[in-house]
Protein backbone atom coordinates (compact mmCIF):
# COMPACT_ATOMS: atom_id res chain seq x y z
CA UNK A 1 0.00 0.00 0.00
CA UNK A 2 0.86 3.68 -0.25
CA UNK A 3 0.05 6.46 2.14
CA UNK A 4 0.52 9.96 0.46
CA UNK A 5 -1.41 13.54 1.09
CA UNK A 6 -1.36 16.99 -0.57
CA UNK A 7 -2.69 19.66 0.46
CA UNK A 8 -5.56 21.56 -1.36
CA UNK A 9 -6.17 25.33 -2.32
CA UNK A 10 -7.89 26.11 0.55
CA UNK A 11 -4.82 25.38 3.06
CA UNK A 12 -6.94 21.47 3.98
CA UNK A 13 -4.57 18.53 4.47
CA UNK A 14 -6.00 15.55 2.61
CA UNK A 15 -4.00 12.06 2.98
CA UNK A 16 -4.90 8.91 1.74
CA UNK A 17 -4.04 4.99 1.75
CA UNK A 18 -3.71 3.61 -1.83
CA UNK A 19 -4.17 0.05 -1.99
CA UNK A 20 -3.61 -1.33 -5.48
CA UNK A 21 -4.92 -4.93 -5.24
CA UNK A 22 -7.51 -5.07 -2.48
CA UNK A 23 -7.39 -8.11 -0.71
CA UNK A 24 -10.06 -9.88 1.53
CA UNK A 25 -6.63 -9.42 4.55
CA UNK A 26 -6.84 -5.59 3.95
CA UNK A 27 -10.07 -5.21 5.47
CA UNK A 28 -10.55 -4.21 9.14
CA UNK A 29 -10.75 -0.68 10.63
CA UNK A 30 -8.07 2.01 9.59
CA UNK A 31 -7.36 5.07 11.91
CA UNK A 32 -6.37 8.46 10.52
CA UNK A 33 -4.97 10.65 12.69
CA UNK A 34 -4.46 14.08 12.43
CA UNK A 35 -2.04 16.13 15.14
CA UNK A 36 -0.88 19.76 16.11
CA UNK A 37 0.35 22.08 18.96
CA UNK A 38 -3.28 22.54 20.24
CA UNK A 39 -4.14 18.55 20.34
CA UNK A 40 -4.86 15.14 18.26
CA UNK A 41 -7.88 14.01 16.61
CA UNK A 42 -8.43 10.88 15.32
CA UNK A 43 -11.71 9.07 12.54
CA UNK A 44 -12.02 5.40 12.65
CA UNK A 45 -13.48 3.45 9.27
CA UNK A 46 -14.25 -0.37 9.04
CA UNK A 47 -13.56 -1.35 5.60
CA UNK A 48 -15.03 -4.54 4.24
CA UNK A 49 -13.12 -6.53 1.45
CA UNK A 50 -15.64 -9.00 -0.23
CA UNK A 51 -14.85 -11.46 -3.00
CA UNK A 52 -16.40 -10.59 -6.02
CA UNK A 53 -19.35 -13.44 -5.60
CA UNK A 54 -19.06 -15.95 -2.85
CA UNK A 55 -21.68 -18.69 -1.05
CA UNK A 56 -23.45 -17.10 1.43
CA UNK A 57 -22.48 -18.73 4.99
CA UNK A 58 -24.52 -18.67 8.27
CA UNK A 59 -22.63 -19.17 11.23
CA UNK A 60 -23.73 -21.97 13.77
CA UNK A 61 -26.02 -20.54 16.14
CA UNK A 62 -26.15 -21.90 19.88
CA UNK A 63 -29.02 -23.40 21.15
CA UNK A 64 -31.50 -20.78 23.03
CA UNK A 65 -33.81 -20.98 25.72
CA UNK A 66 -36.72 -18.82 26.44
CA UNK A 67 -39.37 -18.15 29.22
CA UNK A 68 -42.85 -18.17 27.90
CA UNK A 69 -44.54 -14.44 27.89
CA UNK A 70 -40.77 -12.85 27.90
CA UNK A 71 -38.86 -11.44 25.06
CA UNK A 72 -37.11 -13.74 22.68
CA UNK A 73 -34.56 -12.31 20.07
CA UNK A 74 -32.31 -14.86 17.56
CA UNK A 75 -30.13 -13.48 15.71
CA UNK A 76 -28.46 -14.99 12.23
CA UNK A 77 -24.88 -14.16 11.57
CA UNK A 78 -24.72 -14.32 7.82
CA UNK A 79 -22.56 -13.60 5.40
CA UNK A 80 -21.03 -13.51 1.88
CA UNK A 81 -21.65 -11.30 -1.00
CA UNK A 82 -24.12 -10.38 -2.22
CA UNK A 83 -26.63 -11.23 0.01
CA UNK A 84 -30.06 -10.84 -1.41
CA UNK A 85 -32.35 -12.04 1.54
CA UNK A 86 -32.22 -13.80 4.75
CA UNK A 87 -35.51 -15.88 5.66
CA UNK A 88 -36.74 -17.56 8.73
CA UNK A 89 -38.65 -20.88 8.91
CA UNK A 90 -39.58 -22.74 11.78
Amino acid sequence: FVIGQYVTVAGDVISHVNISKVAVEDGGTYECAAENRVGRTTHSARVRVYLFVCLPIIRKMPPISAVAGEQLAVTCPAAGFPIHAVTWEK
